[in-house]
């Protein structure tokens, strides 16, 4: 009688803890605000990845917002072509739902699409350009490093995250 006492005791603490506290308590009830993670912002985007950028290069403030600013003039880039490459896949698909295919209509998805990836590669040389012209050189080289061999956190899931070995 007296452990059905204690569990029962138990169990209405556990729920009141729980009701409490229920952002940063349990996963179950998060409601995972900027921030309210465990693990910072979920899911990571373009600025979780920024401030990682400028935390692993120890830049200054001027060269943060240099930097912060040419990266979101990348993302923005990066969502419109999203966007316009949806739209040439869509194009593509009825293309080939066609009886018969119609090249026109074809080549002009695929003109879409390279339209599209040259925007996002135009805007990327931009932005590594003003990235490049700010930082000195050690933070340049940390940079090509973080290029070439990806950010730290992939330590923790190599499964996921590195090359096949060949």
């Amino acid at each position: 009688m007296l452990g059905f006492i204690f569990g029962t005791a138990c169990l209405i603490g556990l729920f009141v803890v729980l009701r409490r506290n229920r952002s940063s308590f349990s996963p179950f009830f998060s409601v995972h605000r900027r921030g309210s993670h465990p693990f910072g912002t979920w899911p990571p985007g373009p600025s979780r990845l920024v401030d990682y950028i400028v935390d692993d290069l120890h830049v200054s403030p001027a060269q943060e917002k240099v930097v912060r600013e040419a990266l979101d003039r990348l993302h923005k880039v990066a969502r419109e072509a999203r966007g316009n490459l949806r739209n040439a896949r869509t194009a593509a698909a009825e293309a080939m739902r066609a009886d018969q295919l119609d090249p026109n209509a074809m080549s002009e998805a695929m003109a879409q699409s390279q339209l599209a990836h040259d925007r996002l590669r135009d805007a990327g040389l931009d932005s590594l350009t003003q990235v490049h012209a700010v930082l000195e050189p050690e933070q340049r080289k940390r940079l090509a490093d973080l290029i070439a061999n990806g950010p730290a956190w992939r330590v923790h899931a190599p499964h996921r995250c590195w090359p096949a070995h060949a």
